[in-house]
């Protein structure tokens, strides 16, 4: 939850918290020596490389507990930057189990910079302020007379730009250098950015990076950078592999040249430079005068063995860094499908669920994770046709939101009375009259989550009641207001109820960030799609490999990958990004040239062709990880297929195959003979 308020019991200037509530032992003692080290260092920058499956939201709420045990920090100084809503309720919640009294401030960029913006406009008596415009593309909209399709198109390319910093009149040269392509003239996107900002002051509107950029503008006012920096002091960043320019000038403005910055990132997850992140900005702190500790958590407690050398393998093949370590002992192989087009991907998709679901277990221990909302929607039918319950899941929606509908008399409220009436009328299941308890009054003082003396509700709210009523608690705790402003702070933390159905979770693969599952399906892995066509820039292509690393890692202990030979009618193979994934135990090394593995595609027998091609595709593989190459440089797809459709017996007859020539069959054409030969053996 976002608090801001002063910690109960303590007043500016009063003793630090000593965090008596807090078992420094038994803190320390959950910690593997490499956490430990990053919990327990000393007050000031810390960068913590935290790959996947590595504790990091341990390791930050344990760093949090030990400053506020060891008396270096107070509660109500300390802030703890996410990027979603569901990101800082977690926060909450584990820091609360750890003894972390209320006063912590956990919350998005925007909803602080939110907060800070209010409470100088207060200090300063500011009775009218600006409206927030939580609907950007609404406001696109209207200002176009409806065309709903270009509005979107605009707000993505405005949050970009505000992202990176870049004003109307750059965005057209930096649009360009960046590669990207709306789908409408970047020079209309220009004209009708600038007229959105127009519009804005006219109208006295802020939407979400406003926030940000005005609080950036407060914070430059006399005084007032001391003043809030002083109770902001203790800064500490959840993903920080994922904040864009906008966000880090904000961050910067706000410690104000204090060094108190506690970051947690992995330049392997980072993928969202689409939207406007930079990934640079982590390297950029590790090197920046701040000189921060640098400390690395390579342990993966997630996954297997089999899962993280999986993971590992496609960064290394595609020439990125990767160093990770799994702690459990052992796994069951990593299995990959190749189907004949994607109807037949989607049916032994659906067949692969079933199987590798564990006996008993709920299907919402399966995961299918794919690129493209429209490969999502053709699985979602697939699982629909075999009976099988699916729930789909993105970044912007998380389900269905049931408790919506009960917040709509709160955002209707006249005044904050009003809200907390229907805080109130949230505790009490819908077949129990609230009003029949004359121990809790309708008057009743807010009540926070974390307060010892909750009145107890006869039963236990429904799902969507208990998602309502802690969104109303903690937007009272956050400060309150009226249905208006409730609206506005739901916007900004990104509060919904994600519901709990047995179902098998769909998800984009950008949605699979920060989420786990025991079985994982990456689905679509093939050339039509994976690499998109847009990543068509190293920077791009990189943030593809991540995305896809960052997928596969989403296992716990059970993963497999499909692809399509044909799909949409194209045309397709294996993606050039996934590397041949071979499983090995801790501390084994994949060999320089691995034995031939054919592929495991349940339900068909692999053909002698398949074969010999996979053999080819395993040799390129060993043969490129060894020159530090991508595997294409070497050889591309096509290129192996013609080779395995020619049948070569000589280097002269290899060297005749198009796309290889003479310099490539004389130095590799006796490997290229002998995997032939394997293979057909």
């Amino acid at each position: 939850m976002v608090r801001h308020e002063v910690a109960r019991g303590e007043t500016p200037g009063s003793e630090p918290d000593t965090g008596s509530d807090i078992d420094l032992d038994a803190l320390l003692r959950r910690l593997d020596d490499d956490q430990r080290a990053a919990v327990t260092a000393p007050p000031g920058p810390v960068l913590v490389v935290a790959g996947a499956g590595s504790g990091k939201t341990r390791v930050l709420t344990s760093r949090i507990a030990y400053r506020i045990a060891t008396g270096s920090a107070r509660p109500a100084n300390v802030v703890a930057f996410t990027f979603t809503r569901h990101a800082a309720a977690e926060l909450d919640r584990r820091l609360s189990s750890l003894g972390v009294g209320r006063g912590v401030v956990a919350g998005t960029f925007h909803s602080v910079a939110y907060r800070i913006l209010r409470r100088r406009w207060a200090d300063r008596g500011r009775t009218s302020v600006p409206t927030l415009a939580t609907h950007r593309v609404s406001v696109l909209t209207e200002q176009l007379g409806g065309d709903r399709r270009v509005a979107g198109i605009v707000a993505n390319e405005i949050e970009w730009a505000r992202a990176r910093l870049v004003t109307p009149d750059l965005y057209v040269r930096r649009a360009a250098d960046a590669g990207r392509r709306p789908s409408i003239d970047t020079e209309r996107v220009a004209h009708l950015y600038a007229s959105f900002e127009q519009y804005k002051r006219k109208k006295r509107l802020l939407d979400f990076d406003d926030l940000l950029s005005e609080c950036i503008t407060e914070l430059s006012r006399p005084g007032a950078a001391e003043a809030v920096a002083w109770w902001h002091r203790h800064l500490h960043i959840d993903e920080f592999q994922d904040i864009n320019p906008l966000q880090f000038a904000f961050v910067d403005a706000l410690r104000h040249g204090g060094g108190d910055l506690f970051a947690v990132g992995d330049p392997a997850q980072a993928i969202y430079g689409w939207n406007g992140a930079d990934p640079q900005l982590l390297e950029q702190f590790a090197q920046s005068p701040m000189l921060p500790i640098t400390i690395t958590l390579p342990t993966n407690y997630r996954s297997t063995p089999q899962v993280v050398a999986a993971g590992d393998h496609v960064l290394r093949s595609n020439r990125q860094i990767a160093h990770h370590r799994a702690h459990r002992e052992t796994g069951e192989p990593v299995i990959t499908l190749e189907a004949t087009d994607e109807s037949h991907e989607a049916r032994e998709v659906v067949r692969l669920a079933r199987t590798l679901r564990e006996p008993g277990a709920r299907w919402s221990t399966v995961a299918v994770l794919a690129r493209t909302h429209d490969t999502l929607a053709r699985l979602a039918q697939a699982f629909a046709d075999a009976g099988v319950p699916t729930r789909v899941v993105t970044r912007q929606r998380d389900g269905e939101n049931a408790a919506t509908d009960l917040l709509r008399a709160a955002r209707s409220a006249r005044d904050p009375m009003e809200v907390h009436r229907v805080a109130v009328d949230l505790q009490w299941p819908d077949d129990i009259d609230p009003d029949a308890d004359a121990e809790i009054p309708v008057d009743a003082p807010a009540l926070d989550s974390r307060a010892s003396d909750e009145p107890a509700a006869p039963t236990a709210p429904t799902t969507p009641q208990r998602v309502a009523l802690e969104a109303v608690r903690a937007f009272e705790a956050d400060g309150g207001g009226d249905g208006k402003a409730l609206q506005a702070w739901l916007e900004l933390n990104h509060v919904g109820a994600s519901g709990d159905d047995d179902a098998v979770h769909l998800v984009t693969m950008h949605a699979s960030k920060g989420r786990e599952w025991p079985t994982v399906i990456v689905a679509a892995v093939d050339t039509v799609g994976f690499p998109t066509p847009r990543a068509n820039r190293p920077a791009a292509r990189a943030e593809e490999v991540r995305l896809l690393y960052v997928s596969l890692t989403r296992a716990q202990d059970r993963l497999a990958v499909t692809w399509a030979t044909e799909r949409n009618g194209s045309r397709a193979t294996r993606s050039p990004l996934l590397a041949v994934l071979n499983a090995t135990r801790r501390g084994e090394a994949a060999p320089e040239e691995p034995a031939h593995v054919p592929v495991q595609r349940p339900g068909r027998e692999v053909s002698p062709r398949d074969a010999a091609l996979e053999r080819l595709r395993l040799w390129r593989s060993a043969n490129a990880r060894a020159a530090r190459l991508p595997e294409t440089f070497l050889l591309d797809d096509a290129t192996l297929e013609r080779i395995v459709d020619a049948a070569p017996h000589d280097e002269g007859s290899l060297a005749a195959v198009a796309g290889v020539g003479a310099m490539t069959a004389r130095r590799f054409g006796e490997r290229i003979l002998a995997a032939l030969s394997s293979a057909a053996g």
